[in-house]
């Protein structure tokens, strides 16, 4: 029986980790929803929409929570920033 995977299942701190990646760009300091799927090839595109759009309600990211059809920018929220700098 194969497992459903679920936007729990899904790392937040990976998530985090990849968005502040693309934040060091200097033509486009955001990631894009389909450039954060690129990072995620196991979970499902409406899998990973869910985890961007529920961090984005807990306010550990800042961007669009794809409740339209939009391109979806996506930065490190300030409390994701510090989520981050707990775990080193």
């Amino acid at each position: 029986m194969k497992k459903t995977i679920q936007a729990k299942h899904v790392d937040t701190l990976s998530v985090l980790r990849c968005v502040k990646r693309f934040e060091t760009r200097k033509d486009a300091p955001r990631a894009s929803r389909w450039e954060i799927h690129a990072d995620f090839p196991g979970a499902p595109p409406k899998v990973v929409n869910a985890k961007l759009r529920a961090l984005v309600l807990r306010g550990l990211l800042a961007g669009c929570s794809l409740t339209h059809n939009c391109r979806g920018d996506f930065t490190v929220a300030p409390a994701g920033d510090e989520a981050l700098r707990s775990t080193l």
